[in-house]
């Protein structure tokens, strides 16, 4: 008798488990009457179409201009992801400005989603607060909020483009906080990649990390924000890597003022522990565990900096950070500054393997050594006095050497046969490859700085 139940049920539900993934389509010249399962038979509006979909099926959306916000939350499966995309390469552009909202909403998990545009929201451009997400080739600009915002868990958002995001902090707010970012993780996502991507001419940070866990943050090209190209908030479990944070001279449009009333542009990479906005309440000082390694940053304001932690009840300050084998060069204010305002808990922390240049050598500060080891830095130019905290062993100073003059490309900061920084790191620290993704060692020591020279030529593979 079970056993008759059994293939009973397995005829009823058998039909469902084994409908294959369909392919939809959605047109400005459709209509929801249509199946949507052609493009002749295209449907006209994102929200018939959502509510429509199933694991494994494919929205192909086809080119024009949409009103309309793309709300996505069903769900696929890890095996049958649901996929949306634009149709053959098509240029659609969602645009919701005046309408209120995000443009891309996804809510659902294991969705792929790629090849749109946004030109405009009244909030946030692409929000990602499901899971198993992954968003690559998108173009996101002219947004009031966030460019892309990773909320979720298990995001990866890669390929992407972001310019011109954060419209409520323009023109800035020269001396305030609380804008947005070009690429954003917010509090509570967890296992986020972001990868690839380049965020320019923001106004607000290009990338941002706040009070998110286990985040990798790789091969990004973020230029001409406003404030900090990149910035890690009470985030822990982070990875920096392989990313090329850059200002071009005269772009004051992206300018923030100081204390002093001067403009000047970002910071390259920057360290928090904020936490006077309510958005921080009951969080506490929670960065640690964070390594920054084979980033190069270049004519910044300061390069790489930790302000102190804004939480005074004794557990703030850089708790098992890594600052391995970046290059910094060109910055105004400073090429390094640690302050230790608030910062009792900083404890195995390492400098180490890095490039260090700065305008008129303005090179350095670290307020406290204690709980930070430096050791094995290339200072460009005479190596910095003592009343500056940096002095470490097997530091070395002079000229870089690089191959030729460096600049705004990544590439102008490669070793040349000669350099000072040649076989001269420590090669115990676990920096495996480097910028452009080559093995280290290539001769009988790791170099200083984030690309390693490699025989007669250095640069990429």
């Amino acid at each position: 008798m079970l056993r008759t139940v059994y293939c009973v049920l397995l005829l009823l539900f058998a039909p469902l488990a084994l409908l294959p993934a369909a392919v939809y389509h959605v047109s400005p010249s459709g209509s929801d009457a249509n199946s949507g399962t052609a493009p002749g038979l295209a449907w006209r509006t994102f929200r018939h179409a959502a509510c429509r979909l199933r694991p494994g099926d494919s929205l192909k959306i086809m080119a024009g201009n949409y009103r309309e916000t793309l709300f996505i939350e069903k769900s696929g499966t890890s095996r049958a992801p649901i996929k949306i995309s634009a149709f053959q390469n098509d240029v659609v552009t969602i645009n919701v400005s005046g309408l209120g909202g995000c443009a891309v909403h996804v809510a659902g998990h294991d969705i792929q989603l790629s090849g749109l545009q946004v030109s405009g929201s009244d909030g946030v451009g692409v929000l990602l607060t499901g899971s198993h997400i992954r968003a690559e080739n998108l173009l996101v600009s002219h947004v009031e909020s966030h460019g892309i915002l990773a909320g979720g868990q298990d995001i990866t958002v890669k390929n992407c483009e972001v310019h011109h995001a954060v419209q409520e902090n323009h023109p800035p707010n020269l001396s305030g906080s609380g804008w947005g970012s070009g690429l954003k993780v917010e509090r509570g996502a967890a296992r986020v990649v972001l990868e690839n991507n380049y965020s320019h001419e923001n106004y607000g940070e290009g990338l941002a990390v706040t009070m998110g866990e286990a985040v990798r943050v790789r091969g990004n090209v973020l230029s001409d924000n406003f404030s900090v190209n990149l910035y890690i908030d009470n985030s822990r479990d982070v990875t920096v890597e392989r990313n090329f944070c850059l200002n071009h001279p005269g772009k004051s449009e992206f300018y923030r003022m100081d204390k002093d009333g001067r403009l000047h542009p970002a910071n390259g990479i920057s360290l928090a522990e904020e936490a006077e906005s309510p958005w921080y309440e009951d969080w506490g000082a929670r960065l640690q565990n964070v390594t920054v390694k084979n980033n190069i940053v270049v004519f910044g304001h300061y390069g790489l900096s930790w302000w102190g932690s804004d939480w005074a009840d004794g557990n703030g300050g850089l708790k098992n950070v890594r600052i391995l084998n970046n290059t910094v060069w060109g910055c105004s204010a400073g090429a390094v500054y640690l302050d230790s305002v608030n910062s009792q808990k900083t404890r195995r922390t390492v400098v180490a393997n890095n490039i260090f240049h700065g305008m008129d050598n303005k090179r350095v500060w670290v307020e406290s050594r204690k709980g930070i080891d430096m050791h094995h830095n290339f200072w460009v130019g005479e190596m910095p006095p003592e009343w500056t905290h940096v002095r470490g062993k097997n530091d070395v100073s002079g000229d870089a050497g690089f191959a030729e003059t460096p600049g705004c490309d990544a590439q102008s900061f490669r070793p040349g046969e000669s350099s000072l920084v040649i076989d001269k790191g420590d090669s115990t620290l676990s920096v495996t490859d480097d910028f452009f993704g080559r093995k280290r060692p290539e001769g009988q020591g790791v170099d200083m700085g984030a690309v390693e020279f490699s025989g007669g030529v250095s640069g990429c593979p």
